[in-house]
């Protein structure tokens, strides 16, 4: 009974703080998130087309950018950002559901309030040591990896797309799950590396997708 009772609340908690585009933690095992949509403050983004996309990564001032982007059609989409500037490190886990198959974006081609059905949800990442885990990535090559299509003329599902700024450098490449190829062909390290940081993705930010997931209203 007691455990019924605790459930209602806190469905009725996150409806309330859902009217003021805050969700806050009710327990040890939720994690905060802002929604990005028309009403939200939230400058790293920008409307067009249809939906929100985050600002040309050019125009970054950090010294550092990451941009992991992870997709699943009729499922979700999702973007990890990691920046750097002044030796300082931050992250930002961004993630919006989709209800149906078909597109690649099946919300955007309905109009602004269909694409807004399941706002961005932008989680801060809540890890002590992102500074190692960026040293991590980049001794995966994050910075330097071709895409997958350059080096596997085979078929594959292309999830993953990286975006990043190094030291003015820009760059971007996609690839998809290589654990098969990393079998087949053990030498070629570019499998391993492709690997290595969707591993690493999936460590960092599971958390935050478990918890969308587990939620039962309209995604927000």
């Amino acid at each position: 009974m007691t455990t019924r009772i605790f459930f209602i609340v806190c469905i009725l908690c996150s409806c309330f703080f859902t009217n003021v585009n805050l969700a806050i933690a009710q327990t040890k095992h939720m994690y905060p998130y802002t929604l990005i949509d028309r009403h939200c403050s939230c400058p790293e983004f920008e409307f067009a087309k249809g939906e929100f996309i985050l600002n040309d990564i050019n125009k970054s001032e950090n010294d550092l950018e990451l941009r992991l982007y992870l997709k699943v059609l009729g499922t979700f989409s999702s973007v990890t950002v990691l920046t750097k500037k002044a030796g300082k490190v931050n992250g930002d886990y961004y993630h919006k559901r989709f209800d149906s198959f078909g597109s690649s974006r099946p919300d955007s081609a309905l109009g602004i309030l269909k694409w807004e059905k399941y706002p961005f949800k932008k989680f801060p990442i809540q890890d002590n040591n992102l500074d190692s885990i960026v040293t991590e990535l980049l001794y995966y090559n994050v910075g330097r990896l071709p895409n997958l299509s350059d080096i596997y003329k085979g078929s594959y599902l292309g999830a993953f797309r990286v975006v990043y700024k190094i030291n003015g450098h820009v760059g971007e490449y996609q690839f998809g799950n290589t654990e098969e190829l990393m079998t087949k062909f053990p030498k070629v390290q570019e499998y391993k590396d492709y690997m290595s940081i969707a591993r690493l993705l999936g460590k960092l930010t599971g958390k935050y997708r478990e918890q969308v997931f587990q939620s039962e209203d309209t995604g927000r």
